[in-house]
């Protein structure tokens, strides 16, 4: 069911490449790569993760607040993440040519159905 989801997110979004549901432990729940992409997605998985642990530990120590979702944008690649649980979160890597609106529109939703399942 997770795969599926991830695979309409990925393949409604312009130029995206992967989306992946992650334990904050580091262990990938799900994912979808169109057949074309070249991304390492454990290799991305984990530095999500240790992204994940930084950001929370950060927003939670300030007056900033929790955090539900970053954006982090490379050359190459956009990766746009959304905090599902403080033990779950989904990804999606986008082209970095590519506007990146629908897809965080599209993972948001997806993480309002993902969540209801956890």
């Amino acid at each position: 069911m997770f795969d599926e989801i991830l695979k309409q997110v990925v393949e409604k979004t312009p130029g995206g490449l992967a989306g992946v549901l992650l334990a904050t432990d580091g262990i990938i729940v799900a994912t979808y790569q169109v057949p074309d992409s070249t991304l390492e997605l454990e290799l991305m998985s984990a530095e999500i993760v240790a992204i994940f642990n930084q950001w929370r530990t950060a927003s939670s120590s300030s007056s900033f607040g929790v955090a539900e979702e970053f954006v982090f944008k490379s050359p190459e690649t956009t990766l746009i993440c959304s905090f599902l649980t403080s033990e779950y979160l989904l990804a999606l890597a986008v082209d970095a040519k590519q506007p990146f609106g629908k897809g965080r529109y599209l993972l948001r939703l997806a993480a309002e159905t993902v969540r209801a399942e956890l």
